[in-house]
């Protein structure tokens, strides 16, 4: 194996810039670093296709976190109000007092309504007694 020791000055025409390099006599030398060459360093055929691969793998990367992070923090606590049922209070009357004016069963059907109550506050029926306190959910 013989490695010259004069170096010389090459004009490198795709990077316009001068490379100082050895000159190797030996071919053994000239494998090993066409070896390196092709192990270390990839040449893009197709640039179009590596583009739009990479974009890709981007985009499924960019979806995925968004789909994380709407998920960790979607989760909301529900605040509620309390209020007492008047004598002549029913749940219908109770929820359409609701509807008008709580925010939180905006655009929702009163049937809705009567349902989410119910469940809420634990009520095995629609009946209810004066005095009895039940919880509203607010926004």
């Amino acid at each position: 194996m013989f490695v010259q020791k004069r170096t010389e000055l090459k004009l490198d025409n795709r990077a316009k810039e001068y490379t100082i390099g050895y000159l190797i006599n030996n071919k053994n030398m000239d494998n090993l670093l066409y070896n390196l060459k092709r192990r270390y360093f990839m040449k893009i055929v197709n640039t179009k296709k590596f583009i739009r691969s990479i974009l890709l793998i981007l985009g499924i990367i960019f979806i995925i976190s968004l789909i994380i992070s709407k998920a960790s923090f979607s989760y909301k606590v529900t605040e509620y109000k309390t209020i007492y049922v008047s004598s002549g209070d029913t749940l219908w009357s109770i929820a359409s007092m609701q509807l008008k004016t709580n925010d939180y069963y905006k655009n929702e059907d009163i049937r809705f309504v009567i349902n989410d109550l119910i469940k809420i506050n634990n009520l095995e029926n629609s009946n209810i007694q004066a005095n009895q306190e039940l919880k509203v959910p607010i926004i």
